[in-house]
């Protein structure tokens, strides 16, 4: 017994598969579960639909579930997950052209471009994310990674479009030439609440970067500022929670007196690597809710065996030795390994079961290829279906549970 979108319960049971004939087809197979109206089923699956590898999972149980991932509820509200694999070329056709229209009731996109620079591939994501952010209109948060032409393709039409976006995140995406060429974003989503990206080092932020963030921004990284002056600006327009300044940045002068006197509700910070501990202790004592502070460097001696160690910080298990934590604090890296992410599953975790990734990873593998036609020797008996409807039963639950997670942060 599985509870579904809060009021639904839905009773999925293997075991009367034991009563049919093994001389039917399991596309002929009937749905062993309560006779729902097919939008409640739509509903359900979208807590267990996240790609297109999903589709391939079901379409063995029979016709019904072959056809339910064309139903546009079936994917609203996921989190949704697109791959190297959905842009590869296949006789003409792309998988993401068949599906991200399916896909636009969706409330998150975790979308890796990876290895597509060159080739077919390139023109692909272009087209893949061209298509994405004018179809997905209900997003809240896109995190996307390794498309080392964002700035010049992918920019402009964020600034344009996908006006419900509160969160993004670009990881392992060229880096951005300028602070100013995200101020049209900051224009276009006056509600947007985090900014994770990667600027080239020689760029630093000025007051119009700082004037142009929105007053709802609460967590910004990673961030090189002009001087202390930019930095006060921003801190006086937004309350940040999360601030994470470059590793490769200057800390000018001043800037441990502006944090100190303006960022009262930080919870996690990270400075450049060439500030000192001593330097980290002053900025820590800014504010009694500080709970993990970040600097990207090792050495001798440890980061955090000093006078944060005095001070009542200890080392965070599973940093590296670059993040300190507050001593009685239960914080911990968040699933993408940064500070904190305004997510609770990673894009990897969110691929099926038996797929190739390393738990714990933020590289995405794409899983292997696997045909949509399934060889009728290969169910020819009833037993052979219940090990696939025990994984969707499995998959549906912890789905349930990590939506409703997500729903009470």
């Amino acid at each position: 017994l599985c509870q579904v979108s809060h009021d639904i319960l839905v009773i999925w049971d293997p075991s009367a598969y034991s009563t049919m004939s093994s001389t039917l087809s399991v596309q002929d197979q009937p749905v062993a579960a309560l006779d729902l109206p097919l939008d409640v089923w739509c509903n359900s699956l979208s807590f267990v639909l996240f790609s297109t590898d999903c589709c391939e999972r079901l379409a063995p149980v029979n016709s019904f579930f072959l056809r339910l991932p064309g139903q546009v509820l079936s994917w609203k509200g996921a989190s949704i997950l697109l791959s190297p694999r959905d842009i590869e070329d296949i006789d003409g056709v792309s998988r993401f052209e068949q599906f991200v229209p399916k896909m636009h009731l969706c409330s998150r996109a975790f979308v890796n471009f990876q290895d597509s620079q060159v080739g077919p591939q390139r023109l692909a994501a272009q087209r893949c994310f061209a298509l994405l952010v004018r179809q997905f209109s209900q997003i809240t948060g896109l995190c996307l990674r390794n498309w080392c032409l964002f700035e010049k393709h992918g920019l402009p039409l964020l600034a344009r479009n996908l006006p419900k976006l509160r969160h993004l995140e670009l990881s392992g995406c060229d880096q951005i030439s300028s602070y100013d060429a995200m101020i049209p974003v900051f224009r276009e989503h006056p509600t947007l609440l985090s900014l994770r990206a990667t600027f080239v080092p020689r760029a630093s932020a000025g007051r119009s970067f700082s004037l142009a963030a929105p007053h709802t921004l609460m967590a910004l990284g990673f961030v090189n500022f002009a001087d202390s002056d930019a930095l006060a600006v921003l801190l006086s327009r937004c309350k940040l929670q999360h601030l994470w300044l470059s590793a490769s940045g200057v800390f000018a002068d001043g800037m441990t007196r502006v944090i100190s006197t303006a960022a009262q509700n930080l919870l996690t910070l990270s400075l450049p690597s060439t500030v000192s501990e001593e330097q980290c202790l002053a900025v820590a004592n800014c504010s009694s809710m500080l709970e993990l502070i970040c600097r990207m460097r090792v050495g001798s001696p440890a980061f955090g065996s000093g006078v944060l160690a005095n001070a009542g910080f200890e080392v965070l298990p599973g940093s590296q030795g670059v993040v300190v934590r507050r001593k009685g604090s239960k914080a911990t890296l968040a699933p993408n390994h940064a500070l904190w992410a305004p997510y609770t599953q990673s894009h990897d975790e969110l691929l099926p079961q038996g797929s190739l990734r390393k738990h714990g990873s933020t590289k995405l593998t794409a899983p292997p290829r696997s045909s949509t036609k399934f060889a009728p020797s290969v169910y020819k008996t009833q037993t052979a279906l219940r090990p696939a409807v025990t994984v969707v039963h499995e998959e549906l639950a912890a789905a349930v549970a990590a939506r409703q997670r997500r729903q009470r942060q």
